[in-house]
């Protein structure tokens, strides 16, 4: 039985048996945050209760947002990697702000990837640990809906990803 139907060919069966073992495990989820701009502390707290949170729902791995992203630098020893902000956490004033988006704005794989080019809204990711099924993604999803819904605020929140298709065609 797969998603709860019987009545799959052995075709249908087989492709669903490889891509859990193919692509399951590597998907990344994305939570979009959309806001006059990013750069306000009221925003890149609720990145960070929003991360934080996801982080403890079961069979998320990996959270990648503008805060605890590596910056990497040249310089004359080689190369600097450090967290976008310090540890990763929200900046105290509006001088770390100011140098977190100066950061955002030094690489196009911030700026344009993480941050929209206008800096009204940035990118929350995630990654389902290794061995996830399918199955285990359903509720991955209602749990982090759960979290978005609660934290959200005035902004507007989407999410997408494999969960979410998962979750909403079955």
């Amino acid at each position: 039985e797969i998603l709860g139907r019987s009545d799959l060919s052995g075709t249908v069966r087989m492709a669903y048996v490889k891509n859990l073992d193919d692509f399951t495990s590597r998907e990344e989820t994305f939570i979009g945050i959309v806001a006059p701009t990013i750069y306000d502390r009221g925003i890149l707290e609720k990145i960070f209760l929003i991360s934080q949170a996801v982080e403890q729902v079961q069979h998320v791995d990996k959270i990648r947002n503008i805060l605890t992203m590596d910056y990497i630098k040249g310089s004359e020893s080689g190369l600097e990697v450090a967290p976008m902000s310090p540890d990763g956490l929200v900046p105290k004033d509006d001088i770390q702000i100011h140098e977190l988006k100066d950061k955002a704005d030094s690489w196009d794989f911030y700026k344009g990837l993480f941050v929209s080019g206008d800096d009204t809204g940035t990118l929350i990711s995630f990654t389902m640990k290794e061995g996830t099924q399918t199955n285990d993604m359903i509720p991955v999803y209602y749990n982090v809906k759960r979290i978005v819904d609660k934290l959200k605020g005035g902004s507007e929140v989407f999410i997408s990803g494999v969960p979410v298709v998962n979750a909403l065609m079955s």
